[in-house]
């Protein structure tokens, strides 16, 4: 299944570079790139809610690694109760086009970060990280703060920005994630709620309720 999803995913991206104007918005992603969804998803353990994660498909265009070649880009950022207290976990999974121009190939990161306003980031914050169990990707475990007031602005303003790098590169490519995007149709147009938003701040308020923030 994940394999003919992936040929799915291939085939609709080729369109994306080479078609018209009859594919609606697909210009707009072809130019600027975007995100297809979000997604607020209660984590529980045990009938109890222990963390709210926000996960997200995106596309965007690698101005720093590939002069602007388009990458496939999915991942998520939840905060989470352990033993050891609230944590905040990132997870970053990159696909790029191999030589064929069609074909999708896993690219990870070796580094994945969240940044707020003013450019505040969680980077400093890091506790463990390492390669995901899911080709192209990187999961990391950041510490409470600063990462749970830039995912709560985030909630606030529509937007989470994930940074990353490319190749093992220094330099990091900085993604805006527009939580209002539900879904993308097959026309590439953005299908847009606050849905995410509102779920995803019920999600916070219940664990906050529950003690669990503290």
């Amino acid at each position: 299944m994940r394999t003919a999803l992936n040929r799915c995913m291939s085939s609709a991206l080729a369109m994306l570079v080479f078609a018209g104007p009859t594919f609606g918005s697909s210009e707009l992603f072809q130019r600027e790139g975007g995100t297809l969804s979000a997604a607020s998803v209660p984590v529980m353990s045990n009938g109890k809610l222990i963390g709210c994660q926000l996960s997200f498909d995106a596309i965007a265009l690698d101005h720093t690694y590939r002069q602007g070649a388009l990458i496939k880009v999915s991942g998520s950022s939840g905060m989470m109760a352990t033993s050891n207290g609230m944590g905040v976990t990132v997870k970053i999974v990159v696909s790029a086009f191999d030589g064929d121009g069609v074909t999708l190939k896993p690219s990870p990161p070796s580094r994945a970060y969240l940044v707020g306003k003013d450019l505040r980031n969680n980077f400093d914050s890091l506790v463990d990280a390492a390669p995901s169990d899911q080709p192209g990707g990187w999961f990391a475990i950041y510490q409470a703060r600063p990462a749970m007031e830039i995912v709560a602005e985030a909630v606030g303003q529509g937007e989470l920005t994930f940074a990353f790098n490319q190749l093992n590169g220094n330099s990091d490519i900085q993604l805006k994630v527009d939580l209002s995007v539900e879904s993308t149709n097959d026309a590439f147009e953005q299908v847009r709620s606050r849905k995410t938003i509102e779920d995803c701040a019920q999600c916070i308020s219940t664990l906050a309720t529950s003690g669990a923030l503290q």
